[in-house]
């Protein structure tokens, strides 16, 4: 019982890690994006 319960953990802590790694990537393509766009003007 304690090792599924410390696997729940350890699976929700790589979920959060994953979640605000794609939250990251997004922020940083869409900051990308936009100079990408001044580049051209």
């Amino acid at each position: 019982m304690f090792y599924l319960l410390l696997l729940l953990c350890v699976f929700w802590a790589v979920l959060i890690d994953l979640f605000y790694f794609m939250l990251f990537l997004s922020k940083s393509y869409v900051s990308w994006q936009s100079v990408g766009l001044v580049l051209k003007n």
